[in-house]
C-alpha cells in the first residue's frame, strides 16, 4: 500500500510525503529494490543528489550491473559535476544500447560539460539521426558548434530549437552571440531589441548587446548599456573597464582620467589600464603625470615598444 501511496504523492509533487510513505516500507524492509530505486529518483527531485548517490551505488552493488541503475546514476553524477564517474556509467550502458537517444543524449551532456565540443557533437547527432525532433539534442548541437566556431550550424541549430522553445532567454542570447562572431551585430540587435524590454535586469542581455551596438560604431547605445550594467554590478573590472574603453569615443577626457585613476585592475589587466592612462594624460596635455607614470612602467617592461613610441611623443611636446 505504501508504495502505491508513495506513487501517488510523486505525481502529485508532495515529493516529502513520498519519502516518509517509501521510508515505512524501508523500515520493515531495507532492501526493498522498488522503495530504494523509487526513493533515490525522489531525492533526486528534491536536490539531494548525495543521498541518491548512496542508494544507487548500494543498487548496483548488490544487483547484476542493470543498465537502467547505471543510467539514474550518471544522471546524479552529471548533477554533482563529478563527470568522469557519469562517463564511466554512460560507457557501460552504451556497449549494450549504442542507439538510444537517452543515453546518448546524456553523453553529449557530459562532454559538453567537460568542454569536448566535438564529442559533444557527435553524441547528440547520434540522437537526432534518430529522432530528429529532440530539442535538448539540437541545442547541445548549437552550443557545441558555438565553441567549435562553426557559427553557421550552430546558427541553424539554435533557430530551430528557438522556433520550439521562443522564450528561452539563454538561448536568445546565445543566438545573439553567434550574429556577433558572425559580425552580423544588426542581426543581433534586432533580435534582442524586444527582450531588452521584459529582461532590462539581465546582466548576460546587457553585456551583448553592449558588444553588439560598439561592433556598430554606437558607442552612445553602447555605453547606455554598459551604465544599466553597472547598477546590477558595480564591483565588476569588465564593466569599469569597458566603460572606459567606450568613453574613449564618447566622453569627457577629465572624467576618463579619474575613472582610470581609480580603477585598481587584475593584474592581467593592468598594464593595458595603465597604458591607457598614459595616453589619456598626453591627450590632454597632463605630461608631468604621463612621464611619471611611463617611467614606473618602463621599470618593469622594457620591451614594450608602445612605451617607447609614447616617450617620444612626450619629448616632443612636453620639451619643445
Amino acid at each position: 500500500a505504501n508504495i502505491g501511496l508513495a506513487t501517488i504523492a510523486m505525481q502529485e509533487n508532495e515529493l516529502d510525503k513520498a519519502v516518509l510513505f517509501l521510508d515505512k516500507i524501508l523500515l520493515e524492509d531495507n532492501d526493498n529494490r522498488a522503495a530504494l530505486t523509487q526513493k533515490a529518483i525522489v531525492l533526486n527531485k528534491l536536490k539531494q543528489h548525495d543521498k541518491a548517490l548512496l542508494i544507487y551505488n548500494q543498487l548496483i552493488k548488490e544487483d547484476a550491473m542493470p543498465s537502467v541503475l547505471h543510467i539514474e546514476r550518471a544522471a546524479t553524477y552529471l548533477t554533482l559535476g563529478q563527470l568522469s564517474k557519469a562517463e564511466d556509467d554512460l560507457k557501460y550502458v552504451l556497449k549494450k544500447n549504442k542507439n538510444s537517444p537517452s543515453i546518448n543524449f546524456l553523453m553529449s551532456r557530459v562532454k559538453l560539460a567537460q568542454k569536448q565540443f566535438s564529442e559533444a557533437k557527435l553524441f547528440a547527432e547520434k540522437v537526432i539521426n534518430i529522432k530528429s525532433s529532440h530539442y535538448p539534442a539540437i541545442l547541445v548541437l548549437g552550443i557545441s558548434h558555438y565553441y567549435l566556431k562553426s557559427f553557421n550550424q550552430s546558427e541553424n541549430y539554435l533557430i530551430k530549437y528557438l522556433a520550439a522553445q521562443p522564450d528561452n532567454v539563454a538561448v536568445t542570447i546565445l543566438l545573439a552571440k553567434v550574429y556577433l562572431a558572425s559580425k552580423k551585430p544588426e542581426q543581433a540587435i534586432l533580435l534582442l531589441d524586444d527582450l531588452y524590454d521584459r529582461e532590462k535586469n539581465n546582466l548576460n542581455l546587457l553585456l551583448t548587446l553592449k558588444l553588439a551596438y560598439s561592433q556598430t560604431g554606437n558607442h552612445t547605445k553602447s555605453l547606455e548599456m554598459l551604465n544599466q550594467a553597472k547598477k546590477l554590478n558595480a564591483d565588476s573590472d569588465y564593466i569599469k573597464k569597458s566603460l572606459i574603453l567606450e568613453q574613449l569615443y564618447t566622453g569627457d577626457m577629465n572624467k576618463i582620467i579619474a575613472e582610470l585613476e581609480a580603477f585598481n585592475p587584475s593584474e592581467k589587466d593592468s598594464a593595458q589600464i595603465s597604458s591607457l592612462l598614459i595616453a589619456s594624460y598626453i591627450l590632454q596635455g597632463h605630461f608631468d603625470a604621463a612621464e611619471k607614470m611611463l617611467n614606473q612602467l618602463m621599470a618593469v617592461d622594457k620591451n614594450n615598444a608602445q612605451l617607447y613610441l609614447y616617450q617620444g611623443t612626450i619629448e616632443k611636446y612636453y620639451f619643445r
